[in-house]
C-alpha cells in the first residue's frame, strides 16, 4: 500500500529503531509491516509530519504546533514513546487536524524493555503503564508482572502462539543485531472475565556499546485480527519442528517443550494441572522434577539433544506434585531444531505410572 490518503485526525504510529530508521505500523485502522513512512504517506502528511517527527524523536519531547500548508492551517502533534527503563525513544504517535477539531482517542501503546545478561541469560524486565492496560493488569510493586520471558509466555500467551513468540525472541536475542521483528499473538488477559485479545509486538534486540549488555526493546498494541509475522532478513523462525515433535509424542499424554539453555519449560499441555503438576515460578524444570532425580533427567535430555539420531529410550523420573507428593512418571523426549537454534529445544511427554494414579 503506498501514498495513503489520510483523512484529518487519523493517529499514525511509527516505530523507531536504534539506528534512527523509521517504520510505519499504522494509520488509523490500517496496519503496515514497518514500511517506509515517507513512501506510504500522502504529500500533505509528509510535509506536515516528517520534519516534526524527526524533531520529536531527536529531542525526545512533544511537538504540538500550528503549521500552514497550501493555505490551510493545521495542528500538528507528535508524541514520542519511550522505553520504560532507559527512556530511549522507541516509537512515536503523530496526527494532524484542523485546529478546532476534537482529536480521536489515542490508541494504547505498551512499551517494554529487557536487560539481558550475556553470560547467564538472566532478564530484568520492565513494563510501562500501557502494557499493564493492554493486559488488563494492576501494576504491582515490581517493574513487570512476570519473572522472565518463559514465565510471561506460559502465564499470558495463548498456547497456540507460545512457540512462535518464544522462538522469535530467542532468535532475536541470539542475533542481537537491532533488526525489527513483528509478531501477532493472542493473550489471556488478567481481567475478571479472563478474555482474549490479539496484540502485535514490534521489537528489536541490540548490544550496549558501553558494557556489552543485551537490550530488548519493543512496543505492543491491540489489533483486530491476526496478521503475518514479519522477520528481518536472515532471521528464520520455524515452529513446524516443535509441532511435529509434539504430535509424534502426544496421544492423550502430558507434554511440554524445554529450552536446554536455561532448562525452562514452555508450551505445557493444558492437562498438566489435572495431574497435580505445575510449572512453577520461572518455568524451570527443576521445579517439577524431584531433587534426587533432577541430574539424571538433565543427563537424559542432554543425550537426546546431542544424539546423531533420535533415541527411542524412555526414562522413569519422580515428579513433584503441588500437594508435595512425588509421583513416578515415564518421560519420552524428542529434540527439534529451528533455522537458528539446533540442539537447543526438546519436546517431552509424560505418562503417569498406573500404580501411582
Amino acid at each position: 500500500m503506498e501514498n495513503v490518503e489520510l483523512s484529518a485526525a487519523a493517529w499514525i504510529l511509527v516505530d523507531v529503531l536504534e539506528t534512527g530508521a523509521l517504520g510505519l505500523l499504522s494509520v488509523g485502522s490500517s496496519h503496515f509491516p514497518g514500511s517506509s513512512v515517507r513512501k506510504n504517506l500522502d504529500q500533505r502528511a509528509r510535509l506536515l509530519l516528517m520534519e516534526n517527527l524527526r524533531t520529536a524523536i531527536q529531542q525526545g519531547s512533544l511537538v504540538d504546533k500550528i503549521e500552514v500548508n497550501e493555505g490551510a492551517t493545521w495542528r500538528v502533534l507528535v508524541e514520542p514513546i519511550r522505553s520504560p527503563t532507559t527512556g530511549q525513544v522507541v516509537a512515536a504517535h503523530c496526527i494532524y487536524a484542523a485546529p478546532d477539531t476534537a482529536l480521536p482517542p489515542k490508541p494504547i501503546i505498551g512499551s517494554l524493555e529487557w536487560k539481558i545478561d550475556p553470560k547467564t541469560g538472566a532478564i530484568e524486565s520492565e513494563w510501562n503503564a500501557g502494557m499493564y492496560e493492554l493486559y488488563e493488569l494492576v501494576p504491582d510493586a515490581g517493574p513487570s508482572p512476570t519473572g522472565d520471558m518463559t514465565q510471561w509466555v506460559n502465564q499470558f500467551i495463548a498456547p497456540e502462539d507460545q512457540a512462535i513468540m518464544k522462538m522469535t525472541i530467542d532468535a532475536s536475542i541470539s542475533a542481537h543485531d537491532g533488526e525489527r521483528y513483528i509478531v501477532s499473538y493472542r493473550i489471556k488477559t488478567g481481567g475478571e472475565d479472563g478474555g482474549v485479545k490479539i496484540l502485535q509486538v514490534s521489537g528489536r534486540v541490540t548490544t550496549s556499546p558501553l558494557n556489552g549488555s543485551i537490550w530488548l526493546r519493543a512496543i505492543t498494541r491491540e489489533i483486530g485480527s491476526m496478521a503475518s509475522s514479519i522477520m528481518p532478513e536472515g532471521l528464520k523462525v520455524d515452529t513446524s519442528g516443535l509441532l511435529q515433535a509434539l504430535l509424534n509424542l502426544s496421544d492423550d499424554m502430558i507434554f511440554f517443550a524445554v529450552d536446554s539453555t536455561t532448562w525452562q519449560i514452555f508450551m505445557p499441555s493444558p492437562n498438566l494441572e489435572s495431574h497435580g503438576l505445575a510449572v512453577g515460578e520461572g518455568g524451570f524444570l527443576a521445579n517439577m522434577i524431584a531433587p534426587a532425580d533432577l541430574q539424571d533427567c538433565l543427563v537424559y535430555l542432554t543425550k537426546q539433544l546431542t544424539a546423531t539420531a533420535p533415541l527411542a529410550s524412555r526414562r522413569k523420573f519422580n515428579f513433584q506434585t503441588v500437594s508435595g507428593v512425588n509421583v513416578p512418571m515415564t518421560m519420552a523426549s524428542e529434540p527439534f531444531a529451528t533455522e537458528t537454534d539446533k540442539g537447543r529445544y526438546i519436546a517431552c511427554r509424560l505418562v503417569q505410572e498406573v500404580n501411582s494414579r
